[in-house]
C-alpha cells in the first residue's frame, strides 16, 4: 500500500495501536493519521511511530484527497526500482 489513512481513535484499536501495527506490517507505506483530538502528545507520538502527517477532523475531503495523491506520488518516486535478473 502506498498510503494508509487511519483514525486515531478507533474503538477496536485504541489510540495509536493500529498505527504501530501498520508500520510494522507495511513499513514502506506512508500513514496519515486523522483525529478529532489533536494534541502535542498525540502528534509527536504519531510522528515518532512513523506517521507522515497528522490531521485534525473534520477533514476537508478535497484536501485529504490531494494529500493522499501527493504522498502516494512521492512514495512511488522515492521507492527503489526493482530489476528482474
Amino acid at each position: 500500500l502506498d498510503v494508509v489513512v487511519l483514525d486515531c481513535r478507533l474503538p477496536d484499536a485504541g489510540d495509536l495501536t493500529l498505527l504501530a501495527a501498520t508500520r510494522r506490517l507495511s513499513p514502506e507505506s506512508q500513514v496519515v493519521v486523522m483525529t478529532a483530538f489533536v494534541t502535542e502528545d498525540v502528534t509527536s507520538r504519531a510522528l515518532e511511530l512513523g506517521a507522515c502527517r497528522v490531521l485534525q477532523k473534520p477533514v476537508d475531503l478535497g484536501a485529504l484527497t490531494a494529500l493522499v495523491l501527493n504522498v502516494a506520488r512521492t512514495n512511488r518516486t522515492a521507492a527503489p526500482v526493482s530489476r528482474d535478473a
